[in-house]
């Protein structure tokens, strides 16, 4: 048991004298594009837990451990990353080389985002930007970052992999999977879950069904057979040239059609993820 602290939560959520020192679990370069909770420790190496947010008072109630968190790696805990200063509500999200290589697009009206900065910086070879929070951790690049900036994010990773996704329906069985798997990574929409689960479907992957479950909850299985006939009706009329919105008028009117039967988002506001074998 660890010893109770109340902490006054300062500007855009600082934590004062804690530090996100690294992120639960360990994700490798072909589990991206990632979300996880960071693990939090104070000045001396403590463990740092939330255990009450009293917003309405700036408040938070915090349980420290008593003994500092081991050097180096933390087996069964997390992975390490550089200390960046903790702010109430961030994540840590963790990219690979896949996104890396997409070419995540500059989209207008997100100038001056940090999204922008971080897109900037994942093309370049610096290893670390400490006023981004975000670094090169082994063979995966890790971002600390609010949920807000997560989900733009994840908007762009999802858009680049549906034009993935199309390019491979003319591929074979396994590049389809592949790409399938990362969409649904990716998606922050439920319209994105469907392409995934039908692509898995057509590869002969049976993850299609189990992807589907936890992907759109939030509806009756009505809705749900709806929804992978209308990705199925989208996907035999979207020529297999260029990416969706894109070029033809087809790949618009039927991508629409698709996004207006499943218009709530894939993931909660936490951007909490999908568990989806794999």
């Amino acid at each position: 048991m660890g010893t109770m602290q109340v902490l006054q939560v300062g500007a855009d959520g600082l934590l004062p004298g804690v530090w996100a020192v690294a992120f639960h679990g360990q994700i490798g370069a072909n589990q991206t594009p990632a979300r996880r909770q960071p693990v939090l420790a104070d000045a001396e190496g403590r463990l740092v837990r939330v255990v009450e947010e009293r917003r309405s008072q700036g408040e938070v109630v915090v349980e420290v451990e008593e003994v500092p968190l081991a050097e180096g790696n933390l087996p069964g805990i997390g992975t390490r990353i550089s200390p960046v200063p903790a702010r109430l509500g961030n994540l840590v999200v963790i990219v690979g080389e896949r996104e890396r290589k997409a070419g995540l697009v500059r989209r207008a009206h997100e100038e001056g985002l940090r999204v922008e900065e971080f897109v900037n910086w994942l093309g370049g070879n610096e290893p670390r930007d400490e006023g981004l929070g975000c670094e090169r951790v082994g063979d995966v690049v890790v971002w600390y970052c609010n949920p807000q900036d997560g989900y733009e994010l994840w908007k762009r990773i999802q858009a680049a992999a549906e034009d993935e996704f199309y390019r491979a329906l003319a591929g074979d069985r396994h590049a389809l999977m592949a790409v399938s798997f990362w969409l649904s990574r990716a998606s922050v929409t439920e319209h994105g879950i469907y392409l995934a689960a039908v692509g898995l479907r057509r590869a002969g992957s049976p993850h299609w069904r189990t992807l589907l479950d936890n992907g759109v909850r939030n509806r009756t299985e009505e809705e749900r057979r709806q929804g992978l006939e209308d990705a199925e009706w989208l996907l035999k009329n979207t020529p297999r040239v260029g990416p969706i919105g894109s070029g033809t008028q087809v790949q618009r009117s039927a991508s629409k059609k698709l996004r207006e039967h499943t218009t709530a988002p894939a993931k909660t506001a936490t951007m909490a993820p999908a568990k989806v074998p794999h």
